[in-house]
């Protein structure tokens, strides 16, 4: 039996008061907080859906929603493919501090791709669009929203490439919509005991810093 660890991620607001963040930050997790900048508090939150193949998830605040959502809005969605060349923002929470971290890049590439992480990742190309950027998405960025030159989010960060500078992954926010009856299924309210123990001493707990649409 593997004792419990701690993940961290990123994650922003959108409409129906939920928090769209990456699967792989919250696969397995028990226990799951939401942070804003500038609070102490952390919020207990819950899984609201899930789109494993896609590497999403959203989230639904389960104690002071009213708090939480004081001062935060749903972000504005693009509805076009970021061109390439074009200018992107990746805003997230990655390793090394604690504060909101702001990167700037452009479109490099976009090619077809599975969402699966790890040494597998590549064995089965894929079929589902993603973005290359050349700004580095490091651990804590994933589920972080990317914005394009008007505010509007066009991706969210999902992975990096190690020993490699400057190269990060967005999924498109073609493959999110409707954030996708296709690839998203709703999460059962409760899970039987002896599953909830495999998933305690498997992940533990997730913490997901939330971005400001602005």
């Amino acid at each position: 039996m593997s004792s419990q660890a701690r993940t961290g991620g990123s994650g922003f607001v959108v409409e129906g008061r939920r928090i769209l963040t990456s699967f792989h930050v919250i696969e397995g997790a028990v226990d799951i907080r939401l942070s804003k900048t500038g609070h102490f508090k952390r919020w207990p939150a819950k899984i609201a859906a899930i789109g494993p193949d896609v590497d999403l998830a959203t989230l639904e605040v389960v104690e002071d929603a009213e708090g939480f959502f004081s001062d935060l809005a749903p972000v504005t969605w693009s509805d076009e493919l970021a061109p390439l060349r074009s200018r992107v923002t990746v805003r997230g929470y990655p390793l090394g501090g604690t504060g909101l971290s702001v990167t700037e890049g452009v479109v490099s590439r976009i090619e077809s791709k599975n969402y699966r992480l790890g040494p597998t990742s590549d064995m089965l190309p894929g079929t589902l669009l993603v973005i290359q950027i050349d700004a580095a998405i490091n651990g804590g960025n994933s589920g972080g929203p990317a914005f394009d030159a008007s505010d509007r989010v066009v991706g969210v960060a999902f992975q990096g490439i190690d020993n490699a500078q400057n190269i990060g992954y967005l999924i498109p926010r073609r493959s999110l919509e409707p954030t996708s009856t296709r690839h998203v299924k709703p999460w059962p309210e409760e899970l039987p005991s002896s599953t909830w123990w495999t998933y305690r001493f498997a992940r533990g707990a997730s913490r997901i810093q939330v971005c400001a649409a602005t």
